[in-house]
């Protein structure tokens, strides 16, 4: 099950590779280091994160039942 801190140290490995990869890329695409930099903030930004609270989200609502959140749509009985 991923806690809390857990799930800060999965983000925080994933956007660093990110920047990583994307810096070393564009230094061997010649950028200077400023511009690959920039391209690695740029990344960074712009990262995806929604697959790690997806799953964050499932394991907590696993591990805390009462937290459920009920679904309330067209022919479901409403939970209250």
């Amino acid at each position: 099950m991923m806690d809390a801190g857990r799930f800060a140290e999965e983000v925080r490995k994933v956007v660093l590779q990110s920047g990583v990869d994307d810096y070393e890329d564009a230094a061997m695409q010649g950028l200077c280091c400023e511009g690959a930099w920039e391209v690695a903030l740029t990344a960074m930004r712009r990262l995806d994160l929604r697959h790690l609270t997806s799953e964050y989200q499932q394991q907590f609502i696993l591990r805390n039942p009462a937290r459920r959140i009920p679904v309330v749509g067209p022919g479901s009985q409403d939970p209250y």
